[in-house]
């Protein structure tokens, strides 16, 4: 906002003062060239001298309205705009957003894994399309969005989960209207949001997911890297849609399994010329209280460009 109101007012005292400092720069040259008030030449005034006079009398009053006009914009930023606006990761996305023609930013992600065994799984005799369940997870997404259209009941966007090694991706009740799953594969689960907001509305939107496994694979990929032994799970976020998007977060979260302290190469961000930059993954743990205790792995990426992936492992005793 200040980035049209300052301008604006600069203008208007601007407009304000110009009587007083048309006379003012009257005054002034008066004073230094030694003569009157320049009034129209007479016919028979010299053209070169009546040339010089207004040119000079025009460059003196250019730099005087200049340099009280750069005066008062540099005193209002500091009396005013510079303490009560503040430059926000936010703008910077809406503006690239709107650069970009997008219909919304995500200023920030946050995944929220619930890892856990056997012993964690709601399941009747923990059996799932006549198969036992070992392990499961259930996947939540909060995306904070920020509009930059109306959106009437309409398409806001496709949600996509794909968990090649399980048994079944089951969609879970989120915020928004969603529509039913669209991919018949059971390892895929991908479906649409609908939802109404005004330009610029700012909401968390959050969408969940069941992977359900009979057992992991003894050996996964995780960024070119061969992961070993069924006790490790991986997840990745890719940004292949140009999504404007700022930070991003993961936790994952486990009541029935013994988390291991993550390694510094378990957060990985490839970036879209292929440089892999390693995080730092937190695991704190509850006290022992005797009733909800957990352990949760947090990682942090600052700002996820278009082309980019971020991916996580996590694997416990």
């Amino acid at each position: 906002m200040e980035d049209i109101l300052q301008p604006l007012l600069v203008i208007l005292v601007g407009g304000l003062f110009a009587p007083l400092l048309t006379q003012i720069v009257e005054k002034l040259y008066a004073q230094i060239s030694g003569n009157t008030t320049p009034e129209k030449p007479l016919p028979d005034d010299d053209t070169s001298l009546k040339r010089k006079k207004w040119l000079r009398f025009f460059a003196t009053a250019v730099a005087i309205q200049l340099l009280l006009f750069t005066g008062f914009f540099f005193l209002s930023k500091a009396t005013y705009f510079d303490k009560n606006y503040f430059p926000t990761t936010e703008r910077e996305l809406i503006r690239e957003g709107l650069k970009k023609n997008k219909q919304y930013v995500i200023p920030r992600i946050v995944f929220k894994i619930y890892s856990e065994s056997r012993n964690g799984v709601a399941l009747i005799n923990n059996i799932y399309k006549g198969k036992g369940i070992n392990y499961c997870t259930l996947v939540s997404i909060d995306y904070e969005i920020i509009a930059l259209k109306d959106f009437n009941s309409e398409k806001l966007f496709e949600e996509y989960y794909n968990a090649i090694d399980a048994i079944d991706v089951l969609q879970e009740p989120g915020s928004e209207i969603e529509g039913k799953d669209a991919n018949p594969q059971p390892a895929i689960l991908t479906y649409q949001l609908t939802s109404t907001l005004k330009k610029y509305e700012r909401r968390t939107i959050t969408t969940r997911a069941d992977f359900i496994y009979n057992t992991l694979p003894a050996q996964r990929t995780f960024f070119n890297k061969i992961i070993a032994g069924t006790n490790t799970d991986i997840f990745y976020y890719p940004n292949n849609e140009d999504d404007v998007i700022g930070e991003l977060e993961f936790q994952i979260i486990s009541r029935s399994l013994d988390l291991n302290t993550p390694a510094k190469n378990d957060v990985i961000l490839s970036t879209d010329d292929g440089k892999e930059i390693t995080l730092d993954p937190v695991l704190v743990e509850s006290r022992d209280n005797g009733c909800l205790n957990f352990k949760i792995i947090t990682a942090k990426v600052p700002r996820l460009l278009n082309n980019s992936k971020v991916g996580i492992k996590w694997s416990w005793r």
